[in-house]
């Protein structure tokens, strides 16, 4: 567990938690868009975030899936003090701090506090994007979800 804030759903029970499929949402209006194709979606809770991810590609899209929760209070500068944030803002096309604006591929927000005006789900999709799931959420310790379990299609 990352200092405490970190939770992955072998690691807690109880009243708080993030229901499966209640309020999914994702970088596309279409959930199923948003796990196949760009591999997260997220479920905002009260007190927590649930991020489901793509962890297996066939080549055409994910087809399985896992997932950890980050607690909505969280300071992710502190939590992962080892990423390059300006790196990252870089990546999804925020000006940078010396002035330039270097666009790349993302979700394309442009303001002088690009970064601090996103959403947690956003950056945190925004650090997956650029250093993989892995590095953010750990290596899956549980069994993958195909795509009908994670929406409650079972």
């Amino acid at each position: 567990m990352i200092k405490g804030v970190f939770v992955h759903k072998s690691q807690k029970q109880g009243k708080n938690r993030v229901k499966r499929g209640k309020n999914m949402k994702g970088p596309d209006i279409s959930l199923e868009i948003s796990l196949k194709e760009y591999g997260i979606a997220w479920e905002i809770g009260e007190k927590e975030t649930k991020f489901w991810y793509g962890i297996t590609h066939n080549g055409e899209s994910y087809i399985r899936f896992d997932w950890g929760i980050l607690e909505n209070n969280i300071d992710l500068r502190k939590e992962y003090d080892w990423a390059d944030f300006d790196s990252v803002a870089r990546f999804i096309g925020c000006p940078m701090d010396d002035g330039s604006e270097e666009y790349s591929i993302g979700v394309g927000f442009h303001s002088e506090d690009c970064w601090e005006n996103l959403s947690l789900v956003r950056q945190v999709a925004a650090l997956i994007d650029f250093y993989g799931y892995m590095n953010i959420f750990g290596e899956s310790i549980n069994k993958d979800v195909d795509f009908a379990n994670v929406v409650g299609e079972e």
